[in-house]
């Protein structure tokens, strides 16, 4: 594989889109955001064409048949960040034929300029089965020093799945905003 084809996988699966703007709405009818597995787990994430909270087009996890409960899949996006800034994110999220201890959940974590991990902790918020659309909604704060934080450029965003040994996950109408309380800062 040459050059050229490594950079290209790479970026494939960091779903590495960068944006200009710290404020981003996905209804995900456009592209799929990039995918990490554990080894050994036995799902597949997928753009659903027909399914929507509000119109067709969300992310799904399908996992199983006989998925390890103790492995997880999720859909990854780099986000940029301001430290010192604060910022809600929600996603929506429905279930269908997971085991009632599913883990649903939106995580975040810190890079800098580089695209290195900072190493200062995963933030986030997770909930258990739902047969609706229910949200998640998080607010990170972003200290402007310590743990490494005066160095984040970029929050890795994921949209997980852990804990089921079958069914179907997805998600839909993703946002991520500048708090309004420092977005004059």
């Amino acid at each position: 594989m040459n050059g050229k084809h490594v950079a290209a996988l790479v970026l494939a699966l960091t779903g590495s889109v960068m944006f200009g703007t710290e404020n981003f709405k996905d209804d995900f009818s456009g592209k799929v955001w990039g995918t990490w597995k554990a080894k050994d787990m036995v799902a597949a994430g997928t753009k659903d064409k027909e399914t929507g909270r509000t119109a067709p087009g969300a992310l799904k996890i399908t996992l199983g048949p006989d998925c390890p409960l103790n492995k997880s899949m999720c859909f990854l996006r780099r986000l940029p960040i301001t430290p010192g800034k604060s910022y809600t994110t929600s996603v929506w999220y429905k279930t269908n034929g997971t085991d009632p201890g599913v883990r649903v959940s939106m995580s975040f974590q810190g890079l800098n300029e580089k695209v290195q991990f900072l190493n200062n902790g995963v933030y986030g918020t997770h909930k258990s089965a739902a047969g609706e659309w229910t949200r998640l909604v998080y607010t990170i704060s972003i200290p402007a020093k310590g743990k490494k934080w005066e160095q984040a450029k970029l929050l890795l965003c994921t949209l997980g799945v852990s804990g089921s040994a079958k069914g179907e996950v997805w998600f839909d109408d993703f946002e991520f905003q500048l708090d309004e309380d420092n977005a004059d800062e």
